[in-house]
């Protein structure tokens, strides 16, 4: 069983497989995989780590969606989908944390596939499983994209394949019996974890089906504008009844293929802070946006260190807007004071990825790559270096990246979402 894991009758063929795809990715590059990471937020202050301690690690990606060109790259001669070739390069990455988190933006509601239904073959379940992830957030502008039978099918197949769905429930019984918080125990560090959706593309949620998904506005079909506080604070003392030391918060807002946040989101953030969330990860834009860390009061007076993503961007997708190819992989560690009881956030750091395409008439067309790591193997002349092109393709997104992500000096968002 991998380490800080839950078990489940899916570990020992999950972790034999991820073994072979980590062995397969070493020797595809020849040992010369670095994993370089880079600061994602400086620390608002350093301390010094306790003698008694136990540490957790979380890999966190942002929005994995599904194309026609991604489904017809995936298609094998006998009819299957392989979605593995996409991600192999960067499986070290996924597989090496003690939990691995991200969106699901498609869904599992059966043929046809592609970008117009939003539905992917199960099989990329089972890639996503076996590559290391642990925890989907559901809760999506996507949840509704085949109706409430296809979210229904999609978290049979999540579960069918070992993955934690998060934000979206089938039935309301389901929904009152496992509650809307997700609690996982890694290293003795207690992690409790809850999504939102800011909606559904416009669409309504079919009466009577209201408990299908959290939602972040009472306008969520419209406007984007009344946030819904109390069922926001009804889910964080959720959370808090169960006692953890880290409270997560994955949340689908803001607008799409825009860098400004709005002022709704600034106020998400605040109310989230302010009453308990240590930690917000945020999708939706398809673009990796701002990243900080500050302290702030909590509404008890007292005060916390915490840790904001705005946008994680995209990991799996093909899209031809600006910015939409680069990614990152977001490393978090959390530290636990043994003694005195306190969990903080010790390091936080990032992997830059890009989505390379090599065209239509390529085998394997699309290929997510370790920017650092192909960038030292095409200096080194390695046989299996990337092209020209694509080397001047991955310094780009890797300045626009470190440009992206810088926290912001004043809000400039103009108060609409879209």
């Amino acid at each position: 069983m991998a380490k800080g894991r839950s078990p489940s009758k899916h570990t020992g063929s999950r972790a034999l497989l991820l073994l072979l795809l980590i062995a397969l990715a070493a020797a595809a590059v020849a040992g010369l995989y670095l994993l370089d990471t880079r600061d994602a937020a400086p620390a608002v202050q350093e301390t010094s780590v306790p003698a008694n301690t136990a540490t957790a690690t979380i890999a966190a990606v942002g929005d994995l969606t599904v194309s026609d060109a991604l489904v017809a790259d995936a298609l094998q001669s006998d009819g299957s989908y392989d979605f593995s070739p996409c991600l192999l390069s960067v499986a070290p990455l996924l597989g090496s944390a003690d939990l691995t988190i991200g969106n699901l933006e498609l869904t599992f509601s059966g043929e046809p596939y592609g970008g117009s239904t939003c539905s992917a073959p199960e099989s990329l379940a089972g890639t996503l499983s076996t590559l290391g992830f642990d925890i989907l957030q559901t809760a999506n502008s996507k949840s509704l994209a085949g109706g409430i039978s296809g979210l229904r099918s999609t978290l049979d197949t999540l579960a069918a394949n070992g993955l934690s769905p998060l934000g979206t429930y089938a039935t309301q019984q389901a929904r009152s019996s496992s509650g809307r918080v997700l609690l996982r125990e890694i290293n003795g560090i207690r992690f409790a974890f809850f999504a939102y959706t800011k909606g559904f593309d416009g669409m309504s949620i079919p009466t009577g089906s209201e408990y299908c998904a959290n939602v972040l506005y009472e306008d969520y079909d419209t406007a984007y504008s009344k946030i819904d506080q109390a069922d926001i604070l009804s889910v964080i003392r959720e959370a808090q009844a169960l006692e953890p030391d880290v409270i997560i918060a994955m949340v689908h807002w803001g607008s799409e293929y825009k860098m400004t946040v709005s002022k709704t989101q600034e106020e998400l953030a605040a109310l989230m802070f302010e009453n308990g969330v240590d930690v917000i990860l945020g999708t939706h834009s398809h673009m990796v946006g701002p990243m900080e860390t500050k302290t702030v009061t909590r509404s008890d007076g007292t005060e916390k260190e915490v840790f904001l993503a705005y946008s994680l961007g995209n990991f799996l997708a093909s899209s031809s807007e600006a910015y939409t190819q680069d990614s990152i992989v977001l490393n978090l560690t959390f530290t636990k004071d043994l003694d005195a009881g306190t969990t903080s956030l010790s390091a936080n750091s990032y992997t830059p990825v890009y989505l390379a395409d090599y065209g239509e008439d390529a085998a394997n067309r699309f290929q997510t790559l370790g920017i650092d790591q192909s960038l030292q193997l095409y200096d080194e002349s390695y046989i299996y270096r990337v092209s020209e092109y694509t080397r001047g393709e991955l310094l780009e997104a890797l300045e626009d990246l470190e440009a992206n992500m810088a926290p912001q000096t004043e809000p400039d968002g103009d108060g609409t979402e879209e």
